[in-house]
């Protein structure tokens, strides 16, 4: 390093003047003993980072033009702390070097070891982990996702060994087995009483299994088993064995107006853990109509229908849904804001004419809520402004009707 010579004072007249000089190196010999400077190097430089004394050759490559009044990381990963101080007299400044690593100290080591332990641990137990994740989560999850190929094959005689796991994916399978009966079932007798087919279509909405509906739970089950969250699954998977054991508890024909709104919601939380927030839900139900008798799943696939004609993946979608009683008499309203009922379908339903395609289930509940209440039910589908379906459902006198109560 080149001396550099430093004016320290300077004394005169107008005739003379006398200058005391000297270098930087001289200046550095106060802080050479290193039992003053402790872990830090010092060092002058110019302010444009120009250094002006000597340094160990590691730190000679730092920034040392860095802004004053505060400190500032330096060197390959931030490695070295600088702090400093600007002359007032000069273009010069005066600067401290300190190793982060020296800084730290213990505390460096104790991360280091922090570090080391987590990870042994994090050895010892990854295997026990993926185990149990292995034996109650993913193993149950593909057993139920074979089953469901089975059953798309033909293959009704499927039953998925109920194995220990966890509660929610024990009466998912629970309900997939059922389930899988009740299909059977259903074929042994469509084959054996062919002449029965209208009861049958209004049985199909009783005890309706819609297959697409369950393989798109299971997969999401099995997307979120991949990503280890538990928690939702077991929120999804209790919410779908609810609305599972509703529908296999429903064969008597009968359900009151609060079980099914319960229902309902159990089947909107799985719309809601499906789509996310892209559509909300708002349930009015009157108190005095809680205990009123309706069909099963007569309330559910009014919203179902809404989801299906209304939902939009793009925008947002608002479905309501209120029931209440005016006098002796129950009102069922549903509404959404999606693009409403084409008007042939409202011309066929006013005409009494079953729908060829497209909105059979509307037409399941009218004639099912007609078995059940003969010459008191109006069923109406209109549309809203200036958007959205409105669907209203009428049953006259059901207040002080022998069908007001499910004992």
């Amino acid at each position: 390093m080149n001396e550099i010579p430093v004016m320290l004072y300077c004394v005169g007249n107008e005739e003379m003047l006398f200058f005391t000089w000297t270098d930087y190196e001289t200046l550095m010999a106060p802080f050479s003993q290193e039992q003053m400077i402790g872990n830090s190097d010092f060092c002058f430089s110019a302010k444009d980072g120009t250094l002006l004394t000597e340094l160990p050759e590691k730190l000679q490559n730092l920034n040392f033009s860095g802004k004053m009044g505060g400190y500032y990381f330096s060197g390959a990963g931030d490695a070295y702390l600088i702090t400093g101080v600007d002359s007032e007299n000069g273009d010069f400044r005066m600067m401290s070097v300190v190793s982060r690593r020296k800084l730290l100290g213990i505390f460096y080591i104790i991360q280091i070891m922090g570090i080391l332990v987590i990870l042994f641990f994090g050895m010892i137990l990854t295997p026990f982990l993926l185990r149990f994740l292995q034996k109650c989560i993913f193993q149950p999850v593909d057993s139920l996702e074979k089953g469901i190929r089975e059953i798309e094959k033909g293959n009704l005689e499927v039953q998925i060994p109920n194995t220990d796991t966890s509660e929610e994916l024990h009466h998912l399978i629970e309900a997939f087995n059922s389930m899988a009966s009740q299909i059977r079932t259903l074929k042994i007798q469509a084959y054996e009483n062919a002449l029965e087919k209208q009861k049958l279509e209004l049985d199909y909405m009783q005890l309706q299994i819609e297959p697409h509906f369950y393989l798109n739970a299971l997969n999401l089950i099995n997307t979120m088993a991949q990503a280890e969250d538990v928690e939702l699954i077991g929120e999804l998977t209790e919410n779908l064995s609810l609305y599972l054991r509703y529908i296999v508890s429903s064969r008597n024909g009968k359900t009151t107006v609060l079980e099914e709104s319960r229902h309902i919601a159990h089947y909107l939380k799985i719309m809601e853990i499906r789509f996310g927030e892209s559509f909300r839900y708002i349930q009015e139900i009157d108190e005095r109509a809680e205990q009123i008798v309706i069909p099963p799943l007569a309330v559910q696939m009014l919203i179902e229908n809404s989801m299906k004609y209304a939902f939009d993946i793009y925008g947002e979608t608002e479905i309501r849904l209120k029931i209440f009683m005016e006098g002796p008499d129950l009102h069922i309203l549903a509404e959404d804001n999606g693009k409403g009922y084409p008007e042939k379908i409202q011309k066929d339903f006013a005409d009494e004419i079953p729908p060829q395609d497209g909105h059979i289930g509307l037409w399941n509940i009218k004639k099912r809520l007609e078995q059940m209440y003969p010459g008191q039910v109006t069923f109406r589908i209109s549309n809203r402004e200036p958007s959205g379906a409105r669907t209203e459902i009428w049953i006259k006198g059901v207040g002080k009707n022998e069908f007001t109560s499910c004992g």
